[in-house]
């Protein structure tokens, strides 16, 4: 085995726990529905969207809702 290829190896190790952790820990949450988001759903869907999405995404997503 070479360098470059035992390096390789370490970094893909480092990246593959790195990118688990952050799936897990923060891409997963942010996902997740809670019930706090449901009762938002249910007063406001427009703040709903607004919070969840951004303001970026707000006019697509209101096209599709209305």
């Amino acid at each position: 085995m070479d360098s470059l290829e035992f390096i390789l190896k370490i970094l893909f190790f480092c990246l593959y726990v790195a990118v688990q952790v952050i799936i897990q820990d923060v891409v997963f949450p942010l996902l997740c529905h809670s019930a706090e988001d449901e009762q938002l759903w249910n007063s406001d869907p427009v703040e709903y969207i607004r919070t969840k999405y951004g303001e970026f995404m707000l006019p697509l997503l209101l096209n599709l809702l209305y």
